[in-house]
């Protein structure tokens, strides 16, 4: 029977989960099937950090009453509810971004103050009027703080921002 060498601690196991997961988020059409990628990783993350998988069915209920989540994955909601067929993996993977916020697992680009977010918020829905790309965006608002899709500026991208909150 061969030898068992030595595990790695949880701290090191959780490290490369969270950056497998950020590359899976921000490049998931270089990882197959989003919606099993991004449970697999989060089931495991929720096991080093000793929640079990109850806070990953938690979240998926959440995400199905919100209708945000069907039978077949986020993937299959988008599939479904906007008639995309192709390049909804980037939007599938801005709505489990999420979940890997709430849980300190996102590491953002940037954090945007109360007045910059304020002004994304505003400017959005007549913005969106048109057709954009990332440079426009950047152009109007800055750099977001998480930019999912690779780096084909050809190819579709998700944007997310967060603003600083103030803690008390």
């Amino acid at each position: 029977m061969p030898k068992t060498s030595a595990l790695a601690a949880s701290s090191a196991l959780r490290a490369h989960l969270v950056d497998q997961l950020k590359s899976v988020l921000r490049r998931p059409g270089a990882y197959g099937d989003l919606d099993t990628a991004v449970w697999f990783l989060m089931d495991h993350l929720l096991v080093v950090e000793k929640d079990g998988p109850g806070a990953w069915t938690a979240e998926q209920s959440r995400l199905t009453e919100s209708g945000a989540c069907y039978a077949d994955g986020i993937q299959g909601a988008f599939e479904k509810l906007l008639r995309l067929e192709t390049g909804h993996d980037v939007h599938a993977a801005s709505v489990y971004d999420e979940f890997a916020h709430r849980r300190g697992w996102l590491t953002l680009d940037r954090i945007l103050s109360k007045d910059e977010y304020e002004a994304v918020r505003g400017a959005l829905h007549d913005w969106c009027a048109a057709d954009r790309d990332l440079p426009d965006a950047v152009t109007a608002f800055g750099e977001p703080s998480v930019v999912f899709g690779g780096a084909n500026p050809r190819t579709g991208k998700a944007l997310d921002v967060v603003r600083r909150t103030r803690r008390l």
